[in-house]
């Protein structure tokens, strides 16, 4: 995975899961994702399908990202968050994600899911140059409140990722 001057990235351990939950109780994060259990956490962490990596500036945790394999050409970004929001973590950590998913595992495809209403996100996605593919119209709950809400579905092919490394 690769490194920058301010972040690098590693794999999660059990030993995470406190600050993991605390991710999702930041105010960013709780509009989207429901706040996990610290033992969910460790159970994801230990066994699960999805690989989980934490971003670090310095010796201190600043985000986290979770894909997984659908299949061997097809891979899921389920989670991205960030401690600090506009600090670059989460271009760091996007990065550092198609990176994995393009370059170790050979995907073909790499695709996501997220709030309409999460404009944050979504330009960062496009800025990384995935592209709006679909609308899932009330493909999601709010965790605080349980409205439905729009689910925007974004994804990106192999040629694309490579075009954009020159």
């Amino acid at each position: 995975m690769p490194e920058s001057d301010a972040y690098t990235i590693r794999p999660a351990q059990s030993s995470d899961a406190a600050f993991l939950v605390e991710l999702h109780e930041l105010p960013h994060a709780r509009e989207y994702f429901a706040v996990p259990q610290v033992e969910q956490v460790e159970r994801r962490i230990e066994g699960s399908d999805t690989e989980h990596w934490i971003v670090l500036k310095d010796d201190e945790c600043v985000g986290m990202v979770g894909f997984g394999e659908v299949t061997p050409w097809l891979f899921e970004i389920r989670i991205m968050l960030s401690k600090r929001q506009g600090r670059g973590v989460g271009s760091f950590a996007f990065e550092a994600t198609l990176e994995r998913i393009f370059e170790h595992h050979r995907a073909h495809r790499a695709y996501l899911e997220v709030h309409a209403r999460n404009t944050i996100a979504r330009r960062l996605y496009e800025r990384c140059g995935f592209t709006q593919e679909g609308i899932f119209r009330h493909g999601a709950r709010n965790p605080e409140t349980g409205a439905f809400e729009d689910l925007c579905a974004y994804g990106m092919l192999e040629d694309e990722y490579r075009s954009r490394r020159g």
